[in-house]
């Protein structure tokens, strides 16, 4: 049977309308991924595992990206053991007490600052990162 009028995503992979969406859904995984295209351009998709924040200071955990060129958007959370709460982005409990997270060319920048021991009562940060690449 000959297949006419086939749809094809702009990678060339075949589009069946028969298969339930969740069927082409990719696994977890913290490896880079190839999501789709924004702007024209490929985007990719990364999950950086960072684990707990520090206590009042500064950390780095590198993210393995090569050929970053820009990032398109990127989200964090991380379990409060303390307040037993999942948590996403900044947290600010007053003006110097606060967790945060920022990406750079090459690492995921995690800061506690204040009197709080962060190392001892955050656990499962994990951030993840869309962005295109300069080889692309």
């Amino acid at each position: 049977m000959a297949v006419n009028n086939v749809l094809k995503d702009k990678l060339g992979n075949i589009l069946n309308p028969k298969i339930p969406r969740y069927e082409n859904l990719k696994n977890y995984s913290e490896e880079e991924q190839l999501v789709g295209f924004y702007l024209d351009r490929p985007y990719y998709k990364k999950v950086v595992e960072f684990g707990a924040f520090p206590s009042n200071g500064q950390r780095t955990v590198n993210h393995n990206i090569s050929d970053l060129d820009d990032i398109i958007c990127y989200f964090y959370s991380w379990y409060d053991t303390t307040d037993a709460k999942w948590f996403s982005g900044v947290r600010i409990d007053s003006s110097s007490i606060m967790c945060k997270l920022s990406v750079d060319s090459t690492n995921l920048v995690i800061e506690g600052l204040g009197e709080v021991a962060w190392a001892d009562r955050t656990t499962k940060g994990k951030c993840t990162i869309y962005y295109h690449k300069t080889t692309d």
